[in-house]
C-alpha cells in the first residue's frame, strides 16, 4: 500500500492506496478481486445514497458482479 496525502473537502488526509493492477506487480496478476472484496460499509454520512451509487458503479466497473449487494449503508446516526 502506498500512503498519499490528499485534500478531501478542504481537509488534508492520509489515504492508503492498495494497487490491484498487475502492471504494478506481477504477483497481482492472479489476484481475484471479486473473491478478495467482501463488503463496503458507508457511513455515517449526510449523503449515503449518492455515495452508495458511486461505489456500486465503481465496483461494477471493476468486475464485481453483485456490487449492489456488497455495498451497505450504515444505520449509525450522523452526529453533529
Amino acid at each position: 500500500m502506498q500512503p498519499e496525502t490528499e485534500v478531501i473537502a478542504g481537509v488534508p488526509q492520509l489515504v492508503y492506496k492498495l494497487p490491484l493492477d498487475a502492471t504494478v506487480d506481477p504477483v497481482l496478476a492472479d489476484l481475484d478481486f471479486s473473491r478478495l472484496f467482501d463488503r463496503l460499509i458507508i457511513g455515517p454520512s449526510s449523503y449515503p445514497w449518492p455515495i452508495y451509487e458511486a461505489f456500486t458503479k465503481a465496483l461494477t466497473d471493476s468486475g464485481i458482479p453483485d456490487a449492489g449487494e456488497r455495498v451497505w449503508n450504515s444505520a449509525i446516526p450522523l452526529r453533529t
